[in-house]
């Protein structure tokens, strides 16, 4: 999945740390339309953020916080890759349903919250009083090529 351009301005200029920084995983309905020349902070994304129908719990409004955060150089394959542990949300009580993922830096205000990335599960997936799981690819989640 392509990362946003105005991350990669973010990154190159030192304003996001992607070790170090708290960066989250929030859920989207099918109802988002991703466009990256708008987009540019979570606040621009977050109305169609996921929700625990019927009640229950299990995701809370922001998403979910990245664990285990690494920055690493594959050199061999000239890359460099930012990987996480996988994202679970134990639902309970009722059915969370999402077509997409937006990865942002979380500055505590959805408004400079810069979005990072938005994955697109190419389908709604559901949940219902079991775990949501998000898993990541071997590859990580995104990576760098160099030329």
């Amino acid at each position: 999945m392509p990362v946003f351009a105005k991350f990669t301005r973010e990154l190159m200029k030192g304003e996001i740390d992607l070790e170090n920084d708290t960066i989250k995983l929030m859920l989207l309905t099918n109802s988002h339309t991703t466009d990256q020349a708008t987009q540019e902070f979570i606040s621009s994304v977050s109305a169609n953020q996921a929700s625990v129908s019927g009640g229950g719990s299990g995701y809370t409004a922001g998403g979910a916080t990245l664990a285990s955060k690494t920055v690493t150089a594959n050199t061999g394959l000239n890359r460099t890759i930012f990987d996480c542990a996988d994202i679970t949300f134990a639902v309970s009580g009722g059915t969370l349903t999402a077509r997409y993922a937006a990865i942002y830096k979380d500055t505590g205000t959805p408004g400079t919250s810069p979005i990072i990335q938005i994955i697109d599960f190419g389908t709604d997936k559901s949940a219902t009083d079991a775990n949501f799981l998000i898993q990541i690819n071997a590859n990580g989640l995104f990576y760098f090529q160099g030329v």
